[in-house]
């Protein structure tokens, strides 16, 4: 009878444990170790005109990398405006905080080089707490 009491008490427990379901997402294709870590490319020159960068599509979902960016209150509440202002229009439209970003990358990458941008961010580092240093401050 022991055996009984025992089998049933088991069985009672695996009913009430949660079985967790399987993965939705694809796992990642492992790299092979003969193709390079990174590979770093140089931009074209100065004078050569970038093409236009088309945004992101239906299509192109697959190629999106997730991204953690930091933004001060101000464009947190810009991106929320956006977002709010999207809602009221018809058709709908992809106003997300991500796509809103996507879109302000692919402006910059058109008006401005590299190049431009890091002699922006050094004028701005002052005006930065800190002075723009990179890292925590050392004592």
């Amino acid at each position: 009878m022991s055996s009984d009491g025992l089998a049933a008490l088991n069985q009672k427990r695996e009913q009430r444990s949660r079985r967790v379901p399987p993965s939705r997402h694809r796992p990642k294709p492992p790299q092979s170790a003969s193709a390079p870590a990174a590979t770093i490319d140089t931009p074209p020159a100065p004078s050569q005109p970038t093409p236009p960068i088309q945004s992101a599509t239906a299509d192109d979902k697959d190629q999106l990398e997730r991204k953690t960016i930091y933004l001060d209150v101000a464009g947190d509440d810009f991106l929320a405006e956006v977002a709010f202002s999207a809602r009221k229009h018809r058709p709908k439209v992809d106003a997300s905080g991500s796509a809103v970003v996507r879109y302000a990358l692919e402006r910059l990458r058109n008006e401005m080089t590299a190049d431009a941008v890091v002699e922006v961010l050094k004028q701005r580092a002052d005006r930065i707490p800190g002075g723009g240093a990179v890292g925590r401050r050392r004592v």
